[in-house]
């Protein structure tokens, strides 16, 4: 005899299988990139390079330095112990993670607005967020950043809907994960923390209200005196704090122009698939702002018995979402300014604000599946024009969509010939470096690709991966060029590989003269000398191997 399922029970299966279609359709956006023979991107390769670092026991920025804050490259050692530490164990880690930031927005979303505006919104996050020219195989700051965000959106919510204290702690410790993504991910937490206040002030009494506003800042404080904490213990806090405030500063300094400010803000107007999104936002905050800008501060004396169903009496259902709206619109501008101020258009920055851009455009959903109930039933054509204008304007957003996005056979053929995560094919050049070089043994990259090390399983002598890094002040001096070449004679590499012509405009050290260095600091420039000086007395030219001069040691 089968048992009778309440309400929420029925509702189990259906999201059981959404959440199995998110996942599934994630996975095979995924397989556009195979990582069975593509290697990460710079900046993915140096996330898994220094956390594989981590787990051999050396500190992150004095053993392995890079400037972003330490999540990512201690997220990647994860999916190394996870998985494994080639290409394919970090593929699918991401893979999964944003499967989870899909599910979670999906859930989140239907909690606050509903089956219908859950789903379409949904269907717009993760196509925006997986675009291939804002995704970019993942494994970066940013998209790991987006579920920390998604769950703010539901933390926020379950506060103003309950106003408990443990959706304050949540909060706050998603800031701080957000944080140490990355500084400038702040916009969507601080608007979370002005509603919480906001809310707080106008509902509770001043000591009540001094009281959360105190959890949640130790919350968001805790980890980070934690981590500042663990640097100091091991050694390298001055380093942690040089790369990722003082090297960070720098870098949007050298790179922020006005012109590229506009040009980056244009792109949220006028490229698909941001522009759709973007549209989506801004329609649902004029009309938000047009509907409730007279109803959205709620009187100390209403009654708590006006809470929508299943609230505790914090804030009534409606009122709950005009607030949380709030925080989400009061973010999206910080956001794209965030973007547009980095100075330097690269793709993945876009992500920053898809998830507050997505939860907006929930909103529109909800208010277009209302309108269309209502228009069954009272025989109205305005719901109808508003949906249809909805689909019409997601055709171009769906094209870009599905032209960059869907798989092809050959992308399929290639995955399922090798499914395994523990293989990868070596290029010509890893395997010459594999060769010719011990395991024990140290690689000079002298690029901007630490993959090759982390996928021959050759460590680099020197801690500055990105090699780039050495042309600017490091935290032993005005250049890293006195420190690279004092590792150099610690730790002598067995090769040195160096780009013919480099991508970031990395000085060579076989030419004659500092010509290609002209941007370079006076200490750079005499580094770079000691560097070719250092090269020419050690080390003699082996091969070429495509674009990539390789030097072997002499003696």
């Amino acid at each position: 005899m089968p048992f009778p399922l309440n309400k929420s029970q029925r509702w189990i299966i259906p999201l059981v299988l959404i959440s199995l279609a998110i996942f599934l359709l994630t996975f095979l956006v995924q397989l556009k990139s195979n990582k069975s023979y593509q290697g990460m991107g710079v900046d993915s390769s140096v996330f898994a390079y220094c956390g594989q670092q981590i787990l051999s026991g050396h500190l992150l920025y004095r053993d392995c330095f890079d400037n972003k804050p330490p999540a990512v490259y201690y997220i990647d050692a994860l999916a190394i112990v996870l998985f494994h530490p080639t290409p394919g164990g970090i593929w699918l880690f991401q893979t999964l993670w944003m499967a989870a930031t899909g599910i979670a927005f999906f859930l989140i979303m239907r909690r606050i607005w509903g089956m219908g505006a859950s789903l379409a919104s949904t269907v717009v996050f993760m196509g925006t967020a997986l675009f291939p020219a804002y995704y970019q195989n993942g494994n970066n700051t940013e998209s790991y950043t987006l579920l920390p965000l998604v769950l703010i959106l539901g933390a926020l919510f379950g506060y103003l809907i309950q106003g408990r204290r443990r959706f304050l702690v949540a909060l706050g410790l998603l800031a701080a994960f957000a944080f140490l993504l990355k500084p400038t991910y702040i916009s969507l937490p601080a608007s979370a923390v002005l509603i919480v206040a906001l809310v707080s002030l106008l509902r509770r009494p001043l000591r009540a209200t001094v009281g959360h506003l105190g959890i949640l800042v130790a919350s968001g404080l805790a980890p980070l005196a934690l981590v500042a904490a663990y640097f100091q213990w091991r050694g390298g806090l001055k380093d942690f704090i040089f790369a990722v405030f003082t090297h960070n500063t720098q870098y949007v300094e050298s790179g922020f122009t006005w012109w590229q400010a506009k040009q980056t803000f244009l792109k949220f107007l006028l490229d698909q698939p941001m522009a759709y999104l973007f549209g989506l936002a801004l329609a649902g905050a004029l009309v938000m702002i047009a509907e409730n800008w007279r109803a959205v501060f709620p009187q100390k004396n209403d009654s708590a018995s006006d809470a929508g169903p299943g609230a505790q009496g914090f804030l009534s259902l409606d009122m709950a979402r005009r607030w949380w709206m709030l925080a989400v619109l009061i973010s999206i501008p910080f956001e794209i300014f965030f973007v547009t101020i980095s100075g330097r258009d690269f793709g993945h920055y876009y992500l920053l604000p898809i998830p507050a851009l997505s939860a907006a455009a929930a909103y529109l959903f909800a208010l277009a599946f209302a309108g269309l109930a209502d228009g069954l039933h009272l025989k109205s054509g305005t719901a109808w024009v508003a949906a249809a204008a909805l689909v019409v304007f997601a055709i171009p957003w769906g094209n870009q969509v599905l032209a960059n996005e869907r798989p092809g056979r050959s992308d399929l053929a290639a995955y399922f010939k090798n499914p395994e995560i523990t293989t990868y094919q070596l290029s010509q050049l890893e395997q010459y470096v594999v060769d010719h070089s011990r395991p024990d043994q140290s690689v000079l990259v002298w690029s901007v690709h630490p993959g090759i090390n982390l996928d021959t399983g050759r460590r680099s002598p020197t801690r500055y991966v990105y090699a780039l890094h050495v042309l600017t002040p490091t935290p032993t001096g005005s250049s890293g060029f006195p420190e690279l070449i004092r590792s150099l004679q610690q730790d002598p590499p067995a090769l040195i590989l160096a780009q013919k012509v480099s991508s970031v405009g990395l000085p060579d050290f076989w030419s004659a003269g500092d010509s290609q260095c002209q941007n370079c600091s006076p200490a750079a420039r005499q580094g770079l000398s000691d560097f070719k000086r250092y090269v020419a007395s050690h080390y003699t030219f082996a091969t070429q191997i495509f674009d990539w001069y390789i030097y072997r040691r002499t003696g």
